[in-house]
């Protein structure tokens, strides 16, 4: 079959292009584990996009490795490995090595995983499910972020104002 479609051309403007505005002021550093390497520079594209020094690795051992060379990271985004089914084995590791216990902790995982996750009291640690949706994973950063001030979603964090992304229309969409 075949048709026309007639459309007008628009340019988009720059705040309109982004549609997640910037958490933070390149305070926060992250770091991304995830032996996938596509997954893994998606993360880290869209960390930077908001604002984040980031660095990543491909394994737990190269994230220690980081650790062990005295680098600091204020949130870890990690995936679960099929060998570790509590999810909490990697936190604890990451959270020894560095001697420190305050770091933010999100968990990626397939659905089935999800509650078998362990969540201590008090502890800031997040389950985002794979694939990663970006706009659930600025949620939940923007909900730890909130976490780690103490402080409500309209005040400034780390001197950016964080503001209501914009909502698109319902959308249907065909990818062939």
């Amino acid at each position: 079959f075949k048709f026309t479609i007639n459309v007008t051309s628009r340019v988009l403007e720059p705040q309109e292009m982004n549609l997640c505005l910037p958490l933070v002021n390149k305070t926060k550093k992250a770091l991304v584990i995830d032996d996938n390497i596509t997954c893994r520079q998606t993360i880290e594209d869209l960390l930077v996009e908001w604002g984040f020094v980031v660095r990543s690795a491909a394994s737990l051992e190269e994230a220690l490795a980081f650790i062990k060379d005295k680098e600091s990271f204020d949130i870890v985004i990690a995936e679960q490995t099929p060998s570790d089914i509590s999810g909490v084995h990697l936190k604890e590791e990451l959270c020894n090595a560095s001697g420190r216990l305050d770091v933010a902790f999100i968990l990626l995982v397939i659905r089935t995983k999800r509650d078998q996750i362990i969540k201590k009291d008090g502890e800031i640690l997040q389950v985002v499910l794979k694939p990663v949706r970006h706009s659930i994973l600025y949620d939940t950063l923007t909900t730890i972020l909130k976490q780690l001030q103490g402080k409500s979603l309209s005040s400034p964090a780390d001197g950016v104002q964080l503001k209501k992304r914009q909502t698109l229309p319902p959308m249907n969409i065909l990818i062939v």
